[in-house]
């Protein structure tokens, strides 16, 4: 009797070890969907917030409510933290599985707040020095800029995990003195404090180097084909011809075109779109 129950039992532990582990892939997989729900709303918000201050650095002043470039500079901003959040919720189920013992007796310990964040660090380094390689043909990046990136990011994910600690550690549980409730509205008003600064360095280091073309800051080099009206500012390329001089394209609206100015007193052009008969896009030289 007793050996047809062995087999009965290690059956039953096998489905309930399976099932704990596609219970844990859906809650993995459910975190990841929220968090990419919440992100949206983030990125439109923070976006709008990047381009504002990118061509303020310009004088141009742009605050329409709905532009598609909000939603993509967003994105570009908000894409590393998410990428960064996912890494650290992979090491954390690592490290779950590998200290089960310890977490089911403490669940607040440092020496797992630091195993995770040291693997996050050491996934968010990689890809952050992968990128820094395989990116020197781009210009404008460089090792400084990575360097600023993996600190602000692994300021971040610090930050984040130790509010995160301090708002689920159970009321009944044993407090310590860097991870209790009281602690919470210092880690996230740090945490708001360090993206707000991430933010800004972004839209200043980063956000200019992006092509135009993938939603980011680097301005087009242009022509314009010019018509019989005159355009304040914007120059022909000779007097016989049509064709203007190549301009820095900065930003479009659904009214105007906006490009730097040449003249060194000036920060930036505004003309209406149908003041010119059509627009060429100059291919960039190599290396650029």
């Amino acid at each position: 009797m007793s050996g047809d129950s062995e087999p009965n039992v290690s059956r039953t532990r096998g489905r309930t070890a399976k099932g704990d582990e596609q219970e844990t892939g859906r809650l993995f997989f459910d975190w990841v969907s929220r968090l990419f729900g919440i992100s949206l709303g983030l990125a439109y918000l923070v976006g709008f917030l990047v381009v504002t201050h990118h061509l303020s650095r310009y004088g141009v002043s742009s605050f329409s409510i709905f532009h598609l470039q909000y939603l993509v500079a967003g994105f570009w901003v908000i894409a590393p933290i998410v990428l960064l959040a996912s890494m650290k919720k992979a090491a954390d189920q690592f490290i779950r599985h590998a200290l089960e013992d310890e977490v089911s007796r403490r669940p607040v310990s440092w020496r797992r707040t630091f195993f995770v964040n040291g693997i996050t660090g050491l996934q968010t380094g990689l890809v952050i020095a992968a990128f820094a390689v395989f990116g020197r043909g781009v210009e404008g990046i460089t090792w400084g800029i990575m360097a600023s990136l993996f600190a602000f990011s692994v300021s971040l994910m610090g930050s984040a995990d130790l509010a995160w600690v301090s708002w689920r550690l159970p009321m009944h549980a044993e407090p310590v003195w860097w991870a209790n409730r009281r602690t919470l509205p210092f880690y996230l008003s740090l945490l708001l404090s360090i993206f707000f600064l991430y933010a800004l360095f972004f839209a200043s280091r980063l956000y200019p180097l992006i092509p135009y073309s993938l939603g980011g800051g680097k301005p087009l080099t242009v022509v314009f084909l010019l018509g019989d009206r005159q355009i304040p500012g914007i120059q022909a390329k000779d007097g016989s011809s049509r064709i203007s001089l190549p301009y820095k394209l900065l930003t479009t609206t659904d009214r105007t075109f906006i490009v730097l100015s040449p003249d060194a007193s000036q920060e930036s052009i505004e003309f209406n779109r149908d003041t010119v008969l059509g627009v060429a896009v100059l291919k960039a030289p190599p290396g650029k």
